[in-house]
């Protein structure tokens, strides 16, 4: 990891209390082996000392509220990467495949007319379309129309009349506008995200 030749995830946390927060991919520095300090009771000790930059530094979500036990991703794409990586191993996998293109063995987000589908899967039968739109945070009534405009798209410009169209907005919560909102569109859904990934729906 310090040579460069492992890529590493970090996580940290402000106190013990609190859950841990994903910082994303960081690069170390500077590191200093033999770093005196001390455990909780007071006993010396020795750790590694980090020195770590993070390319979206300024995006790091502050630590999670006391007694939550989740812990937020602190990057939409970070969020994304994670699902799209364990695909396979998410009830997601199980009904639907992903339905994006690969380019020079890259993953190729699908693109509409107004912007891009976070996650874009098809039914393993083929008679449905999955839009799946990502939220690191708190999910507002906004990302409901978002959703829709790219569903619309899809309908129009993809789908075959005898395809359904769906959506799925995942977060880590959801506020009360957005579930009035998804009260009157039936065709999106809404799913939390737990620091395991396990997909809560509601």
């Amino acid at each position: 990891m310090i040579n460069g030749q492992l890529t590493p995830h970090f996580f940290a946390r402000w106190d013990n209390t609190q859950p841990f927060t994903y910082l994303g991919v960081g690069k170390i520095i500077n590191y200093i082996d033999g770093n005196p300090t001390v455990y909780s009771d007071g006993r010396p000790t020795k750790n590694i000392k980090l020195t770590l930059t993070f390319e979206e530094a300024s995006n790091i979500l502050p630590p999670s509220k006391e007694g939550d036990n989740q812990a937020s991703f602190a990057l939409e794409k970070y969020l994304e990467e994670f699902i799209v990586s364990n695909w396979n191993n998410l009830d997601l996998g199980k009904q639907y495949d992903r339905h994006e293109e690969e380019v020079d063995g890259k993953r190729k987000k699908s693109r509409t007319d107004t912007g891009e589908i976070d996650i874009f899967a098809i039914s393993k039968d083929k008679t449905e379309y999955l839009v799946i739109e990502l939220k690191k945070g708190r999910a507002s009534d906004g990302v409901v129309g978002q959703i829709l405009r790219y569903m619309g798209y899809v309908r129009k410009k993809v789908a075959t009349p005898n395809q359904d169209v769906k959506g799925l907005i995942i977060a880590l919560e959801e506020d009360l506008k957005m579930r009035w909102a998804l009260n009157e569109v039936p065709n999106v859904t809404f799913s939390r995200y737990q620091i395991n990934f396990e997909l809560i729906n509601e």
